[in-house]
């Protein structure tokens, strides 16, 4: 590779090593330089040691967050995403949150880095660029700024929302509702954000996205569409139904519902009460491969509970 030929004449070169590490997709993955095996990591911290204004090894690290299972809160003593080391410069732990700042500090017009430093602060927490506290929802903003058709920050921007306080984004005023109606306008095939939209609706709302008009319902049908392996999809769907809240004289459509969610997920406990009630006593309903009476399903039901 043309970066490991230049290091191999002159190790110096910053932007050497972090082209280098830019070039390593796979984690983990080791090259050869200079004889001493390197991954994409160790690159880019090398190349900020040389230079700590390179701003592509800021933005190669912003980029990269944590694995997941470092990113999920499994006790309230556990490290949050904003201080889970990223990389080592200089012998300094440096967070994913404290690389997203150095990028944004060199180069405030990255959209993709704006939203990573949102998703890298908890709620209450502020990010610091050039003295200036910004909160999740400023970060947001800052990145829609750059980028206004980027769903997944209106997806995040309206989880930041609260009923009595509306958010202003280039001088327009949304709720959480209308941010997630940009979420899916601009990002429709992504089941997540129907799923959210729906979940914002009242039974008797609607949503307007690219002029069309969308019901509770019909947003969840969406969600199966995306993602048929989507249990909280169905079991929504099937609950609607249920409810009352639209004409559906047939039961077996909702017990159809409940089964889908619990093909995906048998141990989805209300599914299974929920579809019990949704049954008449001579029914059957089939989940996944078996097939279940309503004295089963109540069985099943008790089981769980």
């Amino acid at each position: 590779m043309c970066c490991v030929k230049a290091l191999e004449l002159d190790a110096r070169i910053s932007h050497a090593w972090s082209n280098l590490g830019i070039s390593l997709n796979i984690p983990g993955e080791l090259i050869p330089v200079i004889g001493v095996p390197s991954t994409q990591r160790l690159c880019l911290e090398r190349a900020l040691e040389l230079d700590p204004r390179n701003w592509h090894a800021w933005y190669s690290l912003a980029m990269t967050p944590p694995p997941p299972q470092q990113q999920q809160k499994t006790n309230s003593s556990a490290p949050s995403v904003a201080v889970v080391a990223t990389a080592t410069v200089n012998g300094e732990a440096v967070t994913w949150r404290a690389c997203c700042e150095r990028a944004l500090d060199l180069d405030a017009t990255n959209s993709f880095v704006w939203c990573n430093l949102a998703l890298a602060l908890n709620p209450g927490e502020r990010a610091v660029l050039k003295g200036e506290l910004l909160s999740k929802q400023q970060c947001l903003i800052h990145a829609l700024a750059q980028d206004p058709k980027f769903g997944k920050v209106w997806l995040h921007l309206a989880f930041t929302v609260q009923p009595w306080s509306p958010v202003t984004v280039a001088g327009d005023v949304y709720t959480a509702k209308m941010c997630f109606e940009k979420a899916c306008g601009f990002d429709r095939n992504q089941s997540a954000t129907w799923y959210h939209l729906a979940m914002s609706l009242s039974p008797d709302d609607t949503a307007t996205i690219g002029g069309d008009i969308y019901t509770k319902k019909r947003c969840l049908e969406e969600v199966v569409q995306f993602d048929p392996h989507d249990p909280d999809g169905w079991f929504q769907l099937g609950v609607l139904l249920q409810q009352g809240e639209l004409a559906c004289p047939d039961r077996c459509d909702k017990a159809k519902c409940f089964a889908l969610a619990l093909t995906v997920d048998p141990q989805y406990e209300n599914a299974w009460a929920l579809m019990a009630v949704s049954m008449g006593r001579d029914d059957v309903v089939k989940v996944g491969t078996v097939t279940y009476t309503q004295a089963e399903v109540l069985a099943r039901a008790r089981e769980q509970a």
